[in-house]
């Protein structure tokens, strides 16, 4: 089974809508019933290829990268990786370092 992601980003309507409602989700203690509700908010933003899985035991089967990376799109933040050398990422704009 796999999954399919549409995350809407920060400038589609009803960010903070979203940010308000992931907020109180991860706010929860982590009981089965508060990760059961997260992983059905999670779900609504996911597309299962085959209708007879159940979507919410494959959220909870993502690993730690995939789940934070969607969470970190629905709040609306960018990754940002650092430059290993401490300095700006990127060519020089003129050309020169």
């Amino acid at each position: 089974m796999s999954l399919h992601w549409h995350l809407p980003g920060p400038d589609e309507p009803g960010h903070l809508r979203r940010r308000r409602e992931l907020a109180a989700l991860l706010d929860a203690p982590p009981t089965p019933t508060n990760v059961d509700a997260l992983a059905d908010y999670l779900l609504q933003f996911a597309k299962v290829d085959d209708p007879d899985q159940d979507g919410r035991e494959y959220i909870l089967d993502l690993p730690e990268l995939v789940y934070k990376g969607v969470i970190i799109k629905l709040l609306g933040y960018e990754a940002k990786v650092p430059d290993p050398k401490g300095g700006r990422s990127g060519p020089p704009s003129d050309g020169a370092e």
